[in-house]
């Protein structure tokens, strides 16, 4: 049977054709170093956003947010983390494209990594809280813009699949605004309700099982709708979801009621006397100068070693303090004698401390139950290219739907904790009371806002970040002290700097890495242009180039048995 002629050029088949595992293992191995960066930069600016106000707010010191979204993060990416990574984010470009070159769809997820990861490290070192999908996105039409032009970029919207360059940039304007009138609401009416009342705390203690049963409401149906696939927990009748949400929620009211509203009396009064003795006269107890010697002020023989070994430690923890731990010793709280931010805090309004700490629980319940669904949605953003270039460098192709495997989520999960771990004080830092002063009460409004603005726009389809809703609710709140002057617009204006910036820079640093490559010199190319050159080929004639027949080709091994030519 005579053959048509192939379509597509020869030479970009003959080296589909010859994509072998052991050609690319050299990209597989950078793609591993640079997903552990990307993630590294996405735990120092993305889950930092997460925790800034429970530190800002005095509820966890930084060392204790550490330890715990450590915790959320690993358990929310391996327990409830997608199985399945999209091969291009958002239907931004049509992976079809790289049917035959799966060298080239190897290589652009090499480069979305790096375009987008060294974006958001750079944002965390300038202090701008950034949206890491974002990054990811601008990198991902970076590729398509250097792959086939400006029509390899889908930059309008489709409603019907909520794909398209036009549909993630609606949420880039949505979500700012809607999560801050959502905490804004929510902030209101607690001080309306509590801490504007006399007897505040009395209040909050009576409203503390009601804010726990729509706190914990919200968190599950939040978890509901926002989990893995893998659970099929959106998949459920309503019925059944009515069945996952309500029980945890009332069982936390309950818990609330009966040992939360004990505890926090007895907290009080506990303060209230310990105040009252700090206030009476003390007792002093002369000093025990046997232990002391006369005059030369040695220290007895038998305790020169412990000493000389108390003064080794300490030298160490000092030079680990200075190194290793810096990152989770930094005061992110205070505002460092700056007359300008002590200013834009004596503009907001402060409340009684006690009722105050009746919502420091919820705060750390709402931050923790977001940090938990970061790990379990966002983690995609290190790893998703990742698992295609694995999969690749495994079978010799891929598909849409790329399976993520345990040690991949794990691996992006961990480098998303490091980078908390060493870099988040930076984004704690701006995003806390350098941006409006913050308590528990606005804490726990704005992370309320951010979760019911996350969950509303996931059941109508629209793509929102959440740094842009944690970011948008903390400002609003700020503007509920009913003066201008209580929000830092520094801060804001360059943090929307950032996220304007976002995807050109994403874009603009994958797609020159990306032509870099493809467009270099290879060395399978050269020996084809050889042997076609030997043979008497006119390769600047493609009329005369010789058909390969397809039967040449291991095609089920390369998975394009389905494909026309």
């Amino acid at each position: 049977m005579d053959l048509e002629p192939v379509v597509v050029p020869i030479v970009s088949d003959a080296v589909f054709a010859m994509l072998q595992s052991e050609t690319y293992s050299w990209m597989f191995g950078l793609t591993i170093i640079v997903a552990f960066v990307s993630a590294f930069s996405i735990g120092a600016n993305d889950v930092a956003n997460a925790f800034a106000d429970v530190v800002a707010s005095r509820t966890l010191t930084l060392k204790q947010i550490v330890m715990i979204a450590s915790v959320t993060e690993l358990v929310g990416a391996v327990l409830m983390g997608n199985n399945t990574a999209s091969t291009i984010s958002g239907g931004i470009i049509d992976v079809d494209n790289f049917t035959y070159r799966q060298d080239l769809l190897m290589w652009g997820n090499f480069c979305i990594l790096i375009g987008s990861g060294a974006w958001v490290l750079m944002a965390t070192f300038l202090k701008m809280p950034v949206s890491t999908t974002h990054s990811v996105v601008g990198a991902v039409a970076g590729i398509g813009v250097a792959s086939f032009g400006p029509s390899g970029v889908m930059w309008g919207m489709d409603w019907s699949e909520g794909t398209g360059l036009s549909y993630v940039i609606l949420g880039f304007i949505i979500s700012p605004v809607a999560s801050g009138m959502f905490a804004a609401g929510l902030f209101l009416a607690i001080r309306f309700l509590v801490l504007n009342r006399e007897q505040s705390f009395k209040w909050a203690l009576y409203s503390l099982p009601v804010f726990s049963v729509f706190t914990i409401g919200i968190i599950m149906t939040f978890i509901v709708y926002k989990s893995s696939p893998k659970l099929g927990l959106s998949d459920l009748s309503a019925g059944l979801k009515v069945a996952v949400i309500l029980p945890p929620a009332v069982v936390g009211g309950l818990v609330a009621g009966f040992f939360g509203i004990p505890y926090l009396r007895r907290k009080k009064n506990k303060k209230d006397m310990d105040g009252l003795v700090s206030d009476s006269p003390m007792e002093t107890t002369p000093l025990n100068v046997d232990k002391v010697s006369s005059s030369s002020g040695d220290f007895a023989s038998d305790d020169e070693e412990d000493v000389r070994e108390y003064t080794t430690q300490g030298r160490i923890m000092a030079f680990l303090n200075r190194t290793l731990f810096y990152g989770i010793n930094q005061d992110v709280v205070s505002t460092h004698g700056d007359a300008k931010m002590e200013a834009m805090h004596d503009a907001a309004v402060s409340y009684d401390e006690d009722t105050e700490d009746v919502f420091k629980a919820l705060q750390v319940l709402s931050a923790a139950a977001l940090s938990f669904s970061h790990g379990a949605n966002d983690v995609a953003n290190a790893i998703a290219p990742l698992a295609v270039v694995y999969q690749i460098w495994q079978e010799g192709y891929t598909t849409d739907e790329t399976p993520v495997e345990l040690w991949i989520l794990a691996f992006g999960a961990i480098g998303m904790d490091i980078g908390l771990f060493f870099l988040g004080y930076r984004l704690m830092r701006n995003l806390g009371n350098n941006l409006t002063m913050l308590s528990p009460s606005r804490g726990f409004a704005l992370e309320l806002g951010t979760i019911i603005t996350v969950l509303g726009a996931t059941s109508l389809g629209l793509p929102v970040s959440t740094t842009h809703c944690i970011t948008g609710a903390t400002v609003a709140v700020g503007l509920c002290n009913g003066d201008t002057k209580a929000v830092n617009w520094r801060v804001v204006l360059l943090t929307m700097t950032g996220w304007m910036l976002t995807i050109p820079l994403a874009g603009v640093v994958s797609g020159c890495f990306f032509l870099f490559g493809a467009l270099a010199p290879n060395k399978n190319y050269v020996d084809l242009y050889e042997s076609f050159v030997l043979n008497g080929t006119n390769l600047s004639n493609p009329d005369s180039w010789t058909p390969i027949p397809i039967t040449e080709f291991d095609v089920e091994s390369v998975g394009i048995e389905n494909h026309e030519l």
